[in-house]
């Protein structure tokens, strides 16, 4: 076993007692042509050098390269406005330091005139090459512009944007569901949302998706020359009020065949509820689909449901920031995601 020596240990002290150059101990030990060498060559390399104490020296490859081999993970200071989940974060995690990137997690400021105060200097002192942004909901009008004037490589997940963000297409997967209803023979197919009251001041708040799905609905519908049916509020509904607000303006005389929900635990689960005190069956007289963030079981019944797709959102979005800082930070076009479609025990065709 070699001894370690100063913490100042050179390259060339390593490659001395590696019996190689210090240039193949600086393309290992930097990870930039490490590949090229014999797998024992590698570990050599790095075993000496953990014994012998040497560190490797950032800064000064960050002033050669331009690289500080850091990401900023930006969210809100509301957790609900924000799209981070431990899976998530493993997959930013775990893509990034394949590339030796490490990540630091910060909190956008509330108020725009310390925002355009603190970020600079946040990613100035962190030296950030680029930043993963994951505030979703009520996402402040000024804060893209902000970001993109200080310069630095930016991409979106969870959240449409023109340009460097990956996303769900909700509008294309309101208007399959609604199409296979209608392919099923059902034409009076409704949708229901709970989840956010649809007045002009929600509307700047709500989540991309909450138009989307209802637009790609009524596109459907239009297609076939159907006559759409939203349920929904202007204001705030209690959750304890929703059950009885279905049966009464949806289960009347006119009542669907279908129903189509944006969520299940605000819209969805009311519904079922509703249904089922007003002696309803389904799929036997009404057919049901949802949105779902994964398989949802009611009762001993699967529902029919899209669901976020199985590719990783966080690979992707990582990996298209790493591809956004090596390219000059070029602009590239939204990376949208389909949803994947469980079939369910929900849902019957009409003869």
């Amino acid at each position: 076993m070699i001894n370690t020596i100063s913490k100042n240990v050179t390259l060339k002290e390593i490659a001395t007692a590696c019996g190689v150059t210090p240039q193949t101990a600086s393309r290992i030990l930097n990870s930039t042509q490490g590949h090229l060498y014999r797998q024992e060559t590698r570990e050599l390399v790095s075993k000496t050098a953990r014994e012998m104490g040497y560190r490797l020296n950032t800064s000064a490859q960050a002033m050669r390269n331009g690289k500080h081999k850091c990401i900023s993970l930006l969210g809100s200071s509301v957790h609900w406005n924000s799209f981070f989940s431990g899976e998530l974060l493993l997959a930013f995690q775990k893509t990034l330091s394949a590339f030796n990137y490490n990540i630091i997690i910060n909190v956008l400021p509330d108020e725009k005139i310390k925002a355009g105060e603190e970020l600079p200097r946040i990613f100035r002192e962190n030296s950030v090459d680029g930043v993963l942004v994951g505030i979703t909901h009520i996402i402040p009008d000024w804060l893209e512009a902000m970001i993109n004037n200080m310069n630095v490589p930016v991409v979106w997940f969870g959240s449409k944007h023109e340009n460097d963000c990956v996303h769900h297409d909700d509008f294309d997967a309101g208007y399959r569901i609604t199409r296979r209803f209608i392919m099923g023979n059902h034409r009076k197919i409704a949708y229901v949302d709970y989840a956010i009251a649809l007045d002009e001041a929600n509307l700047k708040r709500a989540h991309f998706s909450v138009l989307d799905r209802m637009n790609g609905y009524r596109r459907a519908m239009e297609e076939a020359g159907l006559e759409p049916q939203v349920v929904r509020t202007k204001k705030k509904m209690p959750m304890n009020e929703r059950v009885a607000y279905t049966s009464a303006n949806l289960l009347g005389k006119n009542r669907p065949t279908a129903i189509i929900t944006y969520d299940m635990p605000f819209s969805g689960l009311p519904v079922m509820f509703s249904l089922c005190r007003n002696g309803i069956k389904v799929p036997d007289d009404i057919s049901f689909a949802s949105f779902t963030p994964t398989e949802w079981v009611a009762n001993d019944m699967v529902i029919s449901s899209f669901v976020p797709s199985r590719l990783n959102v966080g690979e992707i979005a990582a990996r298209l920031l790493y591809d956004k800082i090596n390219n000059g930070g070029k602009t590239s076009k939204p990376v949208v995601l389909p949803f994947d479609f469980i079939e369910g025990d929900t849902i019957r065709e009409l003869r």
